[in-house]
């Protein structure tokens, strides 16, 4: 996944002695030897009595305010991950925006809409929050809530569905891509099924090998992945 840096929190830690929090510290330094977050700090906590809960939180703001903000150029696309109704406010999608930047009042498509559908369906961003409060604007990187109206109902919209600027609204079913296979996992085949995680979604699919019939652990390969339903 890309992942470098980390914290490990161990909840719970009111309810164990010394010798056992000692041997979980030990059992997750252990798990992370050898990968990109050995060294990542522990923090021991407990709910009950709030021990270490404060040194995570300045820990968290510190890295958070070190990391540049995410370049919010390009056409909007948020990930939906839930889909509820609010009284007095309809219709709420939540999720991740992966690129571009949305306001109140912009128009965008959800898809894909599935059968019948192709393109998605259109909808307006009535109101939205933005890090759990209200906002006017949201981009790349931030966790949204958009409250949206439409031609629709809460039916229609489901986790791993996409919000988009209308131009990206172009659903596919298959994309080229170049696999690193790890070296801890056995060989890759032609034709092997596969889980896809694409924003919010888990599409099962199979892989097509282009320069070859089988990948070795460790190795690079050109592919095209086939999926069993479309996504964006």
């Amino acid at each position: 996944l890309g992942l470098d840096r980390g914290a490990v929190a161990l909840s719970k830690c009111d309810a164990v002695d010394a010798a056992r929090l000692a041997a979980a510290r030990g059992e997750v330094e252990a798990l992370l030897a050898g990968t990109p977050l050995e060294g990542s700090p522990v923090f021991a906590l407990s709910a009950v009595n709030g021990e270490s809960i404060p040194a995570l939180r300045t820990h968290l703001d510190a890295t958070a305010a070190a990391h540049p903000a995410r370049d919010a150029n390009g056409r909007f696309r948020l990930a939906i991950d839930r889909c509820f109704t609010l009284a007095g406010i309809g219709t709420v999608v939540t999720g991740t925006a992966v690129s571009g930047r949305v306001t109140a009042g912009d128009t965008a498509v959800v898809a894909p809409a599935g059968t019948g559908a192709r393109g998605g369906f259109r909808a307006r961003v009535k109101s939205l929050h933005v890090q759990d409060r209200p906002a006017t604007a949201g981009r790349a990187g931030d966790r949204c809530a958009l409250a949206l109206t439409g031609d629709f109902e809460k039916a229609d919209i489901s986790r791993g569905m996409w919000l988009v600027d209308p131009a990206l609204a172009s659903p596919l079913l298959r994309f080229q891509a170049e696999l690193r296979v790890p070296p801890t996992q056995g060989a890759l085949k032609h034709w092997t099924p596969v889980h896809v995680h694409i924003g919010a979604a888990d599409i099962t699919g199979r892989v097509a090998l282009l320069d070859c019939t089988e990948a070795a652990a460790g190795g690079t390969v050109l592919a095209e992945i086939l999926l069993d339903r479309e996504t964006l």
